[in-house]
């Protein structure tokens, strides 16, 4: 995507403090980078929203596929997050394409719940299967409390 064009979504954004200038300016930086995110804040802050706009802004061709911890059954969120091949497993009958393959080419959100809380392990797999398997999605996560 342009520079012009990531300019023009940034500005249907009204901002006046300079917090919120410094997030539209962050939004710019960041949806280029081609590296996981880790957004922070509290609920109802917007996360979700500045997540779909660092996507929107990356020129990605892929979708937004956001998931929050309710959708993952604990004992099957690795098979559900990153797939799995017939017979992997007892019970694995078929392949199944789990999430971060699903949002193939563009952004997975992930509600830090899901991975990250207890599960740092997990969590960094996530965020480098990406990097070492060749999926071209981007991992984005947030937190939706401030510690």
């Amino acid at each position: 995507m342009a520079a012009r064009d990531r300019n023009t979504l940034t500005q249907n954004f009204v901002a006046q403090s300079p917090a919120m200038i410094e997030v539209m300016r962050c939004v710019d930086l960041y949806s280029r980078a081609r590296t996981p995110l880790l957004l922070v804040g509290a609920t109802g802050t917007g996360k979700t929203t500045l997540a779909e706009l660092i996507h929107a802004c990356s020129g990605r061709t892929g979708p937004f596929s956001p998931h929050t911890a309710g959708e993952f059954d604990r004992s099957l969120e690795q098979s559900q997050i990153f797939g799995h091949e017939r017979g992997a497993f007892t019970g694995a009958v078929d392949r199944h394409v789990g999430v971060l393959e699903e949002a193939g080419d563009g952004t997975l959100l992930l509600d830090d719940s899901i991975i990250c809380v207890g599960r740092p392990k997990l969590c960094c797999c996530v965020c480098s299967t990406a990097a070492c398997f060749g999926v071209s999605t981007r991992v984005v996560t947030y937190r939706s409390g401030v510690e």
